[in-house]
């Protein structure tokens, strides 16, 4: 195994770690403005808005368990040794 595998399995853990954290973060976010979306928004306003960023944060918290499963096979033995 050599230097590329282990940068790999690096760089593989530092995206999918940011990609959970930033849909979690997204979610903190519509949270935190609930108040706001309550008094200011339309209905209709409200669900696209809600459903906006429940989206994203789907979105991106799926891209960080892409990651993981990346990890968990660049890390694998047969994958390690197949040179």
């Amino acid at each position: 195994m050599n230097t590329i595998h282990y940068l790999f399995i690096v760089s593989l853990l530092i995206f999918a770690v940011f990609f959970l954290f930033a849909g979690w973060k997204n979610i903190k976010l519509l949270l935190d403005d609930w108040d706001y979306i309550k008094s200011n928004k339309t209905g209709v306003g409200r669900f696209l808005y809600v459903a906006g960023f429940v989206g994203i944060a789907v979105l991106l918290s799926v891209l960080g368990f892409i990651f993981i499963y990346f990890l968990q096979i660049a890390s694998s033995q047969a994958y390690l040794f197949s040179e």
